[in-house]
Order: structure tokens, then sequence, then C-alpha cells
């Protein structure tokens, strides 16, 4: 090969060397350009689904208050509507409370047609026999007056029986959470069944019982 032959040949190898060296970096340039604009759009995706998640985080604790709230109210309203009613332990702590007044006898009534007042007044009275109070059932035979009705458990008798009407009505309140209040006469009451202290399970009262 002559030395012209060979100048020219070196030329064009440098020529294509130039070509090559531009591709490469033209190469690493485009490499580095999409790997910026995939780290770059990855983390915008990132941003995007950790808001996505806080959202969704505070979507949850919102739908968890608003069910928690609605648990609230039908609590509420279960309270509210439920009939009274004593557990076999509150029975049992009543009638530990009145063994002192073992002998004694009540009368217990309610109002004619109210299923619930009879219920609470089966409970009472099964629960002073178990303190060997004789209770004497007339339940459902109290007819309202025109003046209107009462309501929660109103003991009531003569002034001779006040601290055993006081017993009770305590007991019912502090050991049945039940509504109740003793209340002397101020007419000496009727007997029945040689019975003169009375229990009058009345209305439900329109609150919830504490």
């Amino acid at each position: 090969m002559t030395r012209e032959a060979l100048e020219a040949l070196i030329g064009r190898l440098e020529v294509w060397a130039l070509i090559f060296g531009a591709l490469v970096v033209i190469g690493v340039g485009g490499e580095t350009f999409f790997g910026v604009r995939i780290w770059w759009n990855n983390r915008k995706l990132q941003q995007v689904q950790h808001s996505d998640d806080l959202r969704s985080q505070a979507e949850i604790e919102r739908l968890k208050k608003i069910a928690e709230d609605e648990r609230l109210k039908t609590a509420e309203l279960e309270a509210t509507v439920a009939g009274r009613r004593l557990t076999e332990t509150q029975e049992r702590a009543i009638a530990d409370s009145l063994r002192d007044f073992s002998g004694r006898n009540v009368f217990i009534t309610s109002y004619t047609g109210d299923a619930e007042a009879a219920r609470l007044g089966l409970q009472i009275k099964h629960t002073l026999e178990f303190a060997k109070v004789q209770a004497d059932n007339n339940l459902g035979r109290t007819i309202a007056a025109e003046g209107g009705v009462d309501f929660g458990v109103i003991i009531s008798g003569p002034k001779e029986d006040k601290d055993f009407m006081n017993a009770i009505a305590e007991s019912l309140r502090a050991n049945g959470q039940i509504e109740a209040r003793s209340l002397v006469a101020a007419i000496p009451a009727a007997k029945i069944d040689n019975s003169v202290v009375g229990i009058m399970v009345a209305l439900k009262p329109l609150s919830p019982e504490k």
C-alpha cells in the first residue's frame, strides 16, 4: 500500500471514529435523559400514590366515624325503647339489701294494658319474695286517672312504713338501675290482701334510665 493510500485510510478511520464517538455520546446522553425522565415520572407516580393513600386513609377514618356515630345513635334508641328489666345479679342484690324486712307485706300493681310494667312488676315481686317479703300480685288492675299518669316505680304507704318504703326505692335505684321513689300517703292506703304498702309500677320514664 502506498503512503498516499495509507494516509487516506487513516483519514477515513479517524472520520468513522469521530462518528462512532458522537454516536456513543448521543447514546449515553439519550440513556441519561430517558433515565432522568423515568426517575421523575416514577417519583411523581409515588407522590400520587402516597396522596391517594392519604385520601383513602382519610376516607376510611371518615367512614369509621360515621359508623361509630350510627352505632351510638342506635344504642341510644334501643335504650329508649327497650323495656325495663332486672338481671339475675340485680335481683339478688336487691333481695340481699331487703332481708331485714323479711315477713313484711306489700301489694304490687300497674296500669291496665301496660305489658312492659307488668313484666317488670313480676320481676320485682319475685325479688321481694326472695327476700321473704310477701308481694301480692295486683298487676294490670290500676286504671289510669283522668288527671294523668305516673312514671317510674312509686312505693307508697303510711308514715309508719317510711323506712321500709325508702329501702325498697333506694335498692331499686342503686342495685337495679330502676327509677323509683317513695311516697308517704296523705290518706292511709286501702288494705289489699293485708298489705298497706303499695308498689306502683307506672309507665317507663321517657328518658333512658341511668
